[in-house]
């Protein structure tokens, strides 16, 4: 899957391994949040046991893009699949950190780590 849309946010998904990465690109508000949801529910939806959503090149994410995330998180439980996200940016992790979410994802500093399991 490669995406470009109108709305600036970008999604290319990989497969490494067990894993299947979607590296995001742009920011992820309430006018592409559901490029994200159907990217993270097509991977889950694909049989892959760990899907990493690689935020490294995403600038900002709002509340929307956040519930979406959550979303994702409840459907990959519900498939006992691992959901796991790359963060670098030190304002996405302020924005887990103060909603709350930063305990609730497993967070990764690179795709390698988060494919692996390992921080």
């Amino acid at each position: 899957m490669n995406t470009l849309t109108d709305s600036g946010l970008r999604i290319e998904a990989a497969q490494q391994g067990p894993a299947a990465v979607l590296h995001v690109t742009g920011d992820v508000d309430a006018a592409n949040a559901h490029q994200l949801r159907e990217a993270v529910i097509a991977a889950i939806d694909s049989g892959s046991a760990v899907v990493v959503v690689d935020l490294t090149a995403v600038g900002y994410v709002d509340s929307v893009g956040l519930g979406t995330l959550v979303v994702s998180l409840k459907r990959a439980a519900e498939h006992r699949t691992a959901l796991r996200l790359v963060v670098t940016s030190p304002q996405i992790e302020k924005v887990l950190k103060i909603t709350g979410l930063l305990s609730v994802f497993d967070i990764y500093a690179d795709a390698e780590a988060a494919v692996r399991g390992r921080s």
